[in-house]
C-alpha cells in the first residue's frame, strides 16, 4: 500500500511538468506567430524624394525654400501595387513651421459624375520641401483608366501666420487651389500618368451659423435649428444649382441657455461625419408639436437678400452676412430643453462644426458649371442667429392679449348704457346734417334757375 502511493504522486508530478511544458511552449508559439505576423503586415514606404527621382524629369532646383509661403502644392500622385494612393506635395516653406497636409479633395468622377470626397491624408515621408502623404480609406480602382480630381488641399489653421476670423466663426483648416486632373492608365501592366489643369471657384467670405424655431411645447420644449453657412465667391453667379458640402456633428448641453460644453471642449471621437447634395429645388419646412410653435418653410439655396427679408435675425446676424452672396440652408437638427420655469433649464442640442463646401453647379450667362470649391473648414457658435421668444414670453404675452380682451369686453359692457345713448344721439346729429348738406348739393342748381 505504501508503495502504491508513492507511485501515484510520482505520476502526479511528471503530469503537472508536462502541462507546465505544453504551456510554456504555448506562449512561445504564440509570441513567435504575433512577431511574424506583425513583420508581415507592417509596409514599408519609399522616401519622398526615392519617388520623385525616378522621373528623369525631376528637378529640385524648381523647388525653392521660400520661408514665408505656406502654401500646399501638389506636384505628383501615385497608386501602390497594393490599391493604395499617394499625393507628394511641395510645401515652399519646408520644415521651418513643420506645416502638415490634413485632408484633400478628390473625385474619381469626372465632368457631371463629378463628386467630391475629403480624404484624411497621413504623413510618410519628407525631406526639405519635399511631401509624401497616403491618402486614407482610399481605394484604387480596378479600371484600366482611372481619374483623380483633385480641387484642394487643406492644412491645420496656424494662429501664428492665418488671419482669423471677424466674426465668432472657428478656422479649423486651411484649404488651396490644385485644380488638376490626374489620369492614371494601365497598359501591359505598366501604369503611365497624366495632368492637366482644371477650373476652380474660391470661397473668398464666409459665415457658419443657425436659426432656431419654436416647434411647440408639450411637456419639454422642442425647437429646430437650421444650419447654414452664408458665403461669396471670387466669380459672379447667376444661380446655383447644385452645391455638396461637408460637415461634423456633436452633441451638447446647455444650463439656462449657456453652453456647459464649448464646442473647442468637445469629444472628437463621437463626432458623425456628413456630406450631403443640395438643390435649389429643396423646400424644407419644420413640423409643429403640441402648444405655440411657430411653422416656417425656407429653401436649401437662397440668396442673402432674400435670406435677410424673411428671416427675423439679429443685428449682429445681419452686420455678418449682409455683404455675402449666398446661403446654403444644409442641415436641421433638434433642440430639446425640460425643467421648469425656476428649475434648472436644461437643454440638449446639435452643433456642426468643420463645415466645408466641395462642389458648385452653376450657371452663369447662359453657361452652366460644374467645378470643384476651394473652401477652408469653418466651425460656428451655439447661439441662434434669430430673435428668439420663450415659451414663457409666449405665455405671458397670450395672458396679456386675454385680459387685454376681457377688459375691453367689460368696459362695454359697464359703459354700453352710457356710451351708446350719447353715441346714437352724436350719429344721429351727424348723419342728420349729412342730408341737409346732400340735399342741398341736389336742389341748389334748380334754385338759381327758379330766381331767374
Amino acid at each position: 500500500m505504501e508503495n502504491k502511493q508513492i507511485k501515484r504522486i510520482n505520476y502526479n508530478n511528471v503530469f503537472k511538468a508536462l502541462v507546465i511544458l505544453m504551456l510554456i511552449f504555448s506562449c512561445l508559439l504564440s509570441i513567435s506567430i504575433y512577431f511574424k505576423t506583425s513583420a508581415e503586415t507592417e509596409t514599408i514606404y519609399s522616401s519622398v524624394l526615392e519617388d520623385l527621382e525616378k522621373d528623369e524629369n525631376f528637378d529640385v532646383s524648381k523647388y525653392p525654400i521660400v520661408e514665408d509661403d505656406y502654401s500646399l502644392q501638389v506636384i505628383q500622385i501615385a497608386e501602390s501595387s497594393d490599391k493604395e494612393l499617394f499625393v507628394y506635395v511641395y510645401q515652399p516653406s519646408g520644415e521651418s513651421l513643420n506645416l502638415e497636409a490634413t485632408s484633400i479633395n478628390i473625385s474619381t468622377g469626372i465632368n457631371d459624375n463629378l463628386y467630391y470626397v475629403n480624404y484624411d491624408l497621413s504623413l510618410l515621408s519628407s525631406n526639405g520641401v519635399f511631401y509624401k502623404y497616403l491618402v486614407n480609406d482610399f481605394g484604387v480602382k480596378e479600371d484600366a483608366l482611372r481619374y483623380y480630381d483633385i480641387s484642394s488641399i487643406y492644412r491645420v489653421f496656424d494662429e501664428n501666420i492665418d488671419v482669423p476670423s471677424e466674426n465668432d466663426n472657428i478656422t479649423s483648416e486651411v484649404s488651396y487651389s490644385v485644380g488638376q486632373l490626374w489620369t492614371a492608365s494601365t497598359v501591359n501592366g505598366e501604369v503611365s500618368y497624366t495632368c492637366v489643369e482644371t477650373e476652380t471657384v474660391e470661397v473668398v467670405d464666409k459665415y457658419v451659423d443657425f436659426l432656431r424655431y419654436l416647434d411647440g411645447w408639450a411637456w419639454f420644449t422642442y425647437s429646430s435649428d437650421s444650419h447654414y453657412v452664408a458665403f461669396s465667391l471670387d466669380r459672379p453667379m447667376d444661380d446655383i444649382i447644385e452645391a455638396e458640402v461637408s460637415f461634423y456633428t456633436w452633441e451638447y448641453k446647455t444650463l439656462h441657455g449657456t453652453p456647459i460644453i464649448n464646442v473647442e471642449d468637445r469629444n472628437e471621437e463621437n463626432d458623425v461625419f456628413h456630406q450631403i447634395v443640395l438643390t435649389n429645388h429643396d423646400v424644407v419646412n419644420n413640423q409643429t408639436v403640441g402648444l405655440f410653435g411657430d411653422s416656417h418653410t425656407w429653401n436649401r439655396i437662397q440668396t442673402v437678400s432674400d435670406f435677410i427679408d424673411s428671416e427675423d435675425l439679429t443685428e449682429e446676424t445681419k452686420n455678418n452676412i449682409k455683404n455675402k452672396q449666398w446661403v446654403l440652408r444644409f442641415y436641421e437638427s433638434e433642440y430639446t430643453q425640460h425643467g421648469g420655469y425656476f428649475g434648472d433649464l436644461v437643454g440638449y442640442g446639435t452643433g456642426v462644426v468643420d463645415v466645408t463646401i466641395l462642389y458648385l453647379k452653376f450657371e452663369y450667362d447662359g453657361v452652366i458649371f460644374n467645378l470643384g470649391v476651394v473652401d477652408n473648414k469653418t466651425t460656428g457658435d451655439i447661439t441662434p442667429g434669430n430673435e428668439q421668444i420663450s415659451v414663457w414670453e409666449r405665455i405671458l404675452k397670450m395672458i396679456a392679449t386675454i385680459i387685454a380682451i376681457v377688459l375691453i369686453v367689460v368696459a362695454v359692457v359697464v359703459l354700453a348704457p352710457i356710451i351708446l345713448p350719447a353715441l346714437f344721439k352724436f350719429l344721429s346729429f351727424c348723419f342728420k346734417w349729412l342730408f341737409k348738406g346732400i340735399w342741398w348739393l341736389i336742389t341748389a342748381p334748380f334754385s338759381i334757375f327758379n330766381d331767374d
